[in-house]
């Protein structure tokens, strides 16, 4: 199981970076636009650091959840479309199964 996220979480990281080059948006800039974001919210949770994308695009790191936002919001998707990257539903279509099935 551990290896299967492991596996999903690269492969999320990848679509990550696929999503953002297609922008044409640099490591730099999403740091810059991340860091806005957390003033404006007052919470420096949502600050995406060049180190740490690159360790969620290239290791597989899984961002929390205040970096995921801030993802969504500076690459203009839905979080939903994130979450689906990790194999998590977000709750609208009811394709996913949950983990009690």
């Amino acid at each position: 199981m551990l290896r299967e996220m492991a596996t999903t979480n690269k492969h999320a990281g990848q679509r990550l970076r696929e999503v953002r080059e297609k922008l044409g948006i640099n490591m730099r800039d999403v740091h810059d636009l991340s860091k806005r974001i957390a003033k404006s919210l007052r919470n420096r949770d949502y600050i995406v650091s060049p180190s740490r994308l690159s360790d969620i695009e290239a290791k597989g790191h899984t961002p929390n959840l205040y970096r995921l936002h801030a993802l969504s919001l500076v690459y203009d998707c839905r979080l939903g479309k994130l979450l689906d990257f990790y194999g998590i539903a977000d709750g609208r279509n009811g394709t996913r199964r949950s983990h009690r099935q």
